[in-house]
């Protein structure tokens, strides 16, 4: 399963990608986006002294190791989307876990990499298992593929891999209260025929949204996927998704070459090469 470099967003954000649906009855889904943090820079020194109400490395050091006593590899300051935050990363048995502290109020924001491997899952409301039966009771028949638990937006949440009628996808619950809080859209049509009901305000806003990245997607996923092959020079796809990056809607190609793996992004709209990140 694909680490994520981002931050969740309860609120509705308008235009955006991945939209999660309301229910009243079965999964009680809750609307929810994801936003990849790009735009990051890093801070300098004249920033860094303009910021007189935020808080110290150390003090950001101590949050995450609230939460995950691990060794400290790297602490960086950083302007995301605007926002300085402390980017702190700890080693703990054998892994990095990446922390993002909002400089400000000291608040860990996210943590990436998954948290099952270390104590911090013995910490949750829901366990592991609950979330598995309440994803896949979303669904008429599905599997799990896999399950990582990492914070998001501030809250702690697994992320479940569910295989169904031959698509994979993810499905976001959150490990305190056990609230669906996200389905990805390519297995999303197969949960809400099956049951849900979708209330009429929520439908509405999801519907406009689809119908804003409908228009502005110029390419299918057959040319994005041609593009990317001819890109890295061949290879077997494993994923494609469509997502929201930096504002711009983006094929999310995965690609398996010669034992490695490489992401390539591209423009919906342009067809153009917008990243490639080699594992």
């Amino acid at each position: 399963m694909k680490k994520w470099v981002a931050i969740f967003s309860s609120a509705l954000l308008a235009g955006g990608a991945a939209v999660g649906v309301s229910a009243s009855d079965a999964g009680k889904f809750v609307s929810y986006e994801n936003t990849v943090a790009t735009n990051t820079e890093t801070v300098t020194e004249k920033d860094d002294n303009q910021a007189k109400d935020q808080i110290t490395k150390e003090e950001a050091v101590k949050a995450a190791q609230a939460i995950l006593g691990g060794s400290v590899k790297e602490v960086e300051l950083d302007r995301e989307e605007g926002k300085l935050i402390y980017e702190v990363e700890l080693y703990f048995n054998g892994n990095d876990y990446d922390f993002d502290i909002d400089a400000i109020t000291g608040d860990v924001l996210s943590i990436d990499d998954d948290l099952l491997k270390t104590p911090v899952k013995n910490q949750m409301k829901v366990n592991v298992g609950e979330a598995k039966r309440e994803a896949l009771s979303l669904f008429d028949k599905a599997g799990i593929k896999d399950v990582e638990l990492e914070m998001k937006d501030g809250r702690f949440v697994y992320e479940i891999e569910v295989k169904v009628a031959g698509e994979d996808g993810d499905v976001y619950i959150d490990a305190t209260t056990g609230e669906v809080l996200y389905i990805e859209e390519d297995i999303r049509n197969k949960a809400i025929s099956q049951g849900a009901n979708v209330d009429h305000k929520e439908r509405s806003s999801q519907e406009s949204t689809n119908k804003s990245d409908h228009d502005s997607i110029k390419i299918t996923k057959e040319q994005a996927v041609k593009t990317a092959l001819n890109h890295v020079g061949g290879g077997t796809i494993d994923e494609v998704e469509l997502d929201r990056e930096d504002g711009i809607l983006v094929y999310e190609i995965e690609i398996e070459q010669d034992g490695q793996e490489v992401e390539v992004d591209v423009d919906a709209a342009t067809g153009e090469i917008v990243s490639v990140d080699w594992d």
